[in-house]
C-alpha cells in the first residue's frame, strides 16, 4: 500500500461524546513510529511501549498519567491507517461499545436508537477532513 505523506505526518481530532463527559481521540496516520511519538506526548507511556502495542486500525481506552498532555483522564482512542469509510465505520462502532462500557449504557435490541445516533454523529465528524488538524512531533 502506497503511503500518503500527509498521513505519515498524522491527522487528529478530539470528539466530545455528548451527552457524556467522555471524548474520543481520532488519529489518522499510516506511520506507527510517528503515531507512537504522538501517543507518548498525549497519553504518557513510553514511545517504545506504543511501538509494541499499536496496530493499524484499533480502538482502546487509555488511562493517562500526570506527566502527559492529558492529565489523569480516561480517553477512548481510535487510530486508523487511512480515511477508508468501511474501516472508519467499523472502528467507530468499537468506540460506541467502549463508551457503553464506561457509562454503563445498554447496547442491545431495545437500546439500538442511541447507538445509531451516536454512530451517525461520529461518522459525520470523521468524514469531514476539515475537522482534522495535522500533528506535530
Amino acid at each position: 500500500m502506497k503511503k500518503d505523506s500527509k498521513l505519515s505526518i498524522g491527522l487528529f481530532q478530539e470528539i466530545p461524546l455528548y451527552p457524556t463527559l467522555f471524548k474520543v481521540d481520532v488519529w489518522v496516520c499510516n506511520d506507527l513510529d510517528n503515531l507512537s511519538v504522538y501517543f507518548h506526548n498525549r497519553y504518557g507511556r513510553s514511545v517504545e511501549y506504543y511501538k509494541e502495542e499499536l496496530t493499524p486500525n484499533q480502538v482502546s481506552s487509555i488511562e493517562t498519567g500526570d506527566l502527559c498532555e492529558l492529565k489523569n483522564e480516561t480517553r477512548i482512542v481510535m487510530n486508523v491507517y487511512s480515511f477508508n469509510l468501511s474501516i472508519m465505520v467499523h472502528e467507530l462502532n468499537h468506540v460506541v461499545y467502549h463508551l457503553s462500557k464506561h457509562c454503563g449504557l445498554e447496547t442491545n435490541y431495545e437500546s439500538q436508537e442511541w447507538v445509531s445516533y451516536m454512530l451517525e454523529y461520529l461518522v459525520v465528524r470523521c468524514s469531514d477532513r476539515a475537522n482534522f488538524k495535522p500533528c506535530v512531533i
